[in-house]
């Protein structure tokens, strides 16, 4: 219960953000996707440690249980939140530059560049920081 409380806290936070952001109202525009990013990374640190107290205390741990985008071949949803903290800061930037969603992981891409440890759980962190239909 409480990861869906912070999953939908995290939704909620990112879109104020946005929002605050496109209106120029509660920052400046040049620190807005700085200041994205840095939350992007401390809720994906909060989701892990969220989850390393569900594992303590005995609880089953799944993607599915947690609301995070199925794990794939080539990347588990555990390997995915590791990424989130590693390059949840690209797909901020990328998706408050970018008006085509299609384009988004196309920009990531571009940006961590081919050689990155995260290069196979690119779609699983946008997906998993935007919903679901960008890959």
């Amino acid at each position: 219960m409480g990861f869906i409380v912070l999953f939908k806290m995290r939704t909620f936070l990112a879109i104020i953000t946005t929002l605050a952001c496109v209106q120029g109202n509660a920052l400046q525009n040049q620190k807005c996707p700085i200041q994205g990013a840095e939350l992007v990374q401390r809720l994906a640190r909060l989701q892990i440690e969220n989850i390393n107290l569900k594992r303590a205390a005995g609880e089953e741990v799944s993607a599915a249980s947690l609301g995070l985008p199925p794990s794939t071949d080539d990347c588990d949803w555990g390997t995915g939140l590791t990424c989130v903290t590693d390059i949840g800061w690209a797909v901020w930037e990328c998706s408050s530059v970018i008006a085509n969603p299609l384009e988004i992981v196309s920009c990531v891409e571009d940006v961590i560049g081919a050689g990155h440890d995260c290069w196979a759980c690119i779609c699983w962190v946008v997906e998993s920081l935007l919903g679901d239909g960008y890959c």
